[in-house]
């Protein structure tokens, strides 16, 4: 399924993560998004973490997500993972728990999607640079922590 659309919520930011919180209008835009074997209730969190990012002004690319159930050899092992190939994001969930931490965990790789698409070489170098850190993205020399791109996703 595609789907070309803009949400606006009215959400409390002081309130419930999650798509629980109000989401008041759909409009169209140019956004592109793809959902592939998700469940209706995953779609709806895809939708709420797009409309934390459309709230803020901060452009997505065209993405991706995929459900894949429990199978995490699908999300190297992770709950979820995010890749980023040729200006199109593809985002794999790979947990069917429907609680804050998919909420989060969702918002968490939509970053890497807005962070791979619109921070430049030079942003993301001074970002490693202010935060001390050798690496942006390379699990196999640095651990999750050290790595720039999971940092600046957990700050998004």
């Amino acid at each position: 399924m595609n789907a070309d659309f803009r949400i606006v919520t009215g959400r409390d930011p002081l309130g419930p993560i999650g798509p629980s919180c109000a989401i008041d209008e759909v409009q169209i835009v140019d956004a592109q998004v793809e959902f592939v074997d998700m469940p209706e209730e995953f779609v709806d969190i895809a939708n709420w973490a797009i409309a934390l990012f459309d709230e803020a002004g901060l452009r997505l690319p065209p993405m991706r997500f995929v459900h894949h159930g429990d199978d995490r050899t699908r999300c190297n092992g992770r709950r979820g993972t995010h890749r980023h190939v040729d200006g199109h994001s593809t985002i794999d969930i790979c947990t069917s728990d429907l609680g804050n931490v998919t909420a989060v965990l969702v918002v968490h790789e939509t970053a890497h999607a807005w962070s791979a698409h619109d921070l430049s070489d030079e942003r993301k170098a001074d970002f490693q640079a202010l935060r001390g850190w050798t690496y942006w993205r390379d699990h196999q020399r640095a651990g999750w922590h050290e790595n720039g791109s999971e940092q600046a996703a957990e700050i998004m």
